[in-house]
């Protein structure tokens, strides 16, 4: 369900959960400190991917957000009591005295993720001085997130189907992101240039410390 995007009990740390509620916090936080919302976005989404690149190396150790039997050479397992292990010995993959030493193989969606996200970094980052208007680089990267987002949670195992398809909760974000993110830019480019200020005019000094 949705809850879960957002149910910090029971992982509920999903970065389109964080999209629910992070856009009005980020513009109530540039209203207040008289900043350009979209230039800042520009600056900052590259730091976001490296995030989500470590964020997902913490998931491949945690064992959360594993992929589906896989029998490449890259293929991951997990030791007894993790939580693909388990899952397995559930569904009757793995026998319940617990006998295996490790799950099946796995896809490493994790590290797919991770590898993405090291991939879009570099792509924002060689973006942004060519940039010809603010927020160009941080919907080009929407784009970019979108697509491989609903592409690995193709090959993941954890997540069911919503609302009676085959689509997860996060490819369903990831339809929804991505037209959006296309009209977001095209609409940008449509415009002439206008990279404004970092910092409004208008802005009122900051209060002097003590």
């Amino acid at each position: 369900s949705l809850f879960r995007l957002v149910n910090l009990t029971q992982g509920g740390l999903v970065l389109y959960g964080g999209l629910l509620f992070a856009p009005v916090a980020y513009w109530l936080f540039c209203r207040r400190k008289g900043l350009n919302p979209l230039a800042l976005a520009d600056i900052f989404i590259t730091s976001v991917f490296l995030g989500l690149l470590f964020g997902r190396l913490g998931c491949l150790l945690h064992g959360c957000c594993y992929g589906d039997y896989c029998e490449l050479p890259w293929a991951v397992t997990f030791p007894r009591d993790s939580a693909p292990y388990n899952i397995q010995v559930i569904r009757g993959y793995l026998a319940h005295d617990g006998s295996a030493v490790h799950s099946l193989p796995l896809h490493p969606t994790q590290l797919y993720d991770a590898f993405s996200a090291l991939a879009i970094a570099l792509v924002t980052w060689a973006y942004y001085p060519f940039r010809r208007s603010d927020g160009e680089v941080v919907a080009a990267a929407a784009i970019l997130y979108s697509i491989n987002r609903f592409l690995v949670e193709l090959l993941r195992w954890d997540e069911p189907g919503q609302w009676g398809t085959n689509l997860t909760i996060s490819q369903i974000g990831s339809l929804v992101i991505f037209p959006l993110a296309i009209a977001c830019l095209a609409w940008i480019e449509y415009q002439p240039p206008r990279r404004l200020p970092l910092v409004r005019a208008s802005a009122p000094p900051a209060p002097a410390a003590g």
